[in-house]
Parts: structure tokens; sequence; C-alpha cells
């Protein structure tokens, strides 16, 4: 395990080969010491704080999709926002918290695009982009005009485009 420093920005991780794996979602403090979040263990992957640090964007791999959910662990209460039986993930919360944008594999072209759900769960499921190559979303500038993208253009390049959003990124 490397270590860290949290006023220097220094990251802590565990080197090793990326696996899945169920487990429970696990809150480390400072001083080492963890409690569980969410102790049914999942496949958690990808987590994203909201911008107010209440709660996390994540997608979960149960072996036969992925599906995108917020967690509010003050409530421990969790809302699933896709269920459609394609690959959803990459959640990216909107600066206001509203909003939450992500890759999914629906749509006629079967590549990943961008999606936008309500980060309440309500109103359902938007398309956002239509591209030929596949997109994740990387984040999203403060004023919720442009969201940074990674847009694969071969299957060895991908490259950074902005794209620009009108009204906050809700379509």
């Amino acid at each position: 395990m490397e270590g860290g420093d949290a006023d220097t920005g220094t990251l802590v991780y565990v080197a090793g080969d990326l696996i899945s794996t169920d487990a429970p979602m696990m809150w480390m403090r400072r001083d080492g010491t963890m409690t569980p979040m969410r102790a049914a263990p999942r496949d958690w992957r990808a987590p994203q704080f909201s911008p107010d640090g209440t709660r996390i964007a994540f997608h979960v791999d149960d072996g036969r999709q992925l599906d995108v959910y917020s967690y509010e662990w003050a409530r421990d209460f969790t809302t699933r926002l896709t269920s459609d039986p394609v690959v959803d993930s990459f959640p990216v919360w909107s600066p206001d918290g509203r909003t939450i944008v992500f890759s999914s594999s629906r749509g006629a072209k079967e590549r990943a695009n961008l999606y936008w759900a309500s980060a309440d769960g309500s109103g359902g499921v938007h398309r956002l982009t239509e591209s030929d190559g596949r997109q994740l979303a990387s984040s999203w500038h403060p004023s919720g005009k442009y969201l940074a993208v990674d847009q694969q253009i071969s299957p060895q390049q991908w490259d950074l485009v902005v794209l620009r959003l009108d009204g906050g990124g809700s379509g």
C-alpha cells in the first residue's frame, strides 16, 4: 500500500490487478479505520461524489449488465437510475447535483454514447450524444455549460472532446 497526505493532495492506493469482486462499500477514515457504507457485497465501480458531498454515483456489474445508481449515505438510500439490459456505466454529476451523465450502449448503433438522467431517478433516461465512437464522460465544467468527454476514434486512439451543453446538460 502506498501512503498519502490529504493536505498535499497525495493519493493513497493499493497496487495490483483490476479484478471483478463483490465486496461491501466501505468508508475509510484518515486513521485507516473502515466502516461499511453499504454492507451488501456488490461489484461497485467508478464511484463519483456529488458536488455537495452527500451522495455517490456509481455503476454496478451484476454479471449480466451494468447499471448506474446514486447512494445517499445519511439516509442509507440507493436510487437505481438505469435498468435497461445494456451497459450503463461511468456516471458523472452535473455541478448542481441534479443530473448524472453516463455512458450507455443502448440505441441502434450499440456503441457507448452519452445519456443523462435526473439524480433522483425521476423522468427516465435521455440521449445526449450520437457518435460513431465510444464515449465516456470525464468531468463537468463548474458552469454546467461544458462536459469533457473521452471519445474513441480508433481501437488504439482516444480523443478528448469538450461538449458544449445548453441548459446545464439536461438535454
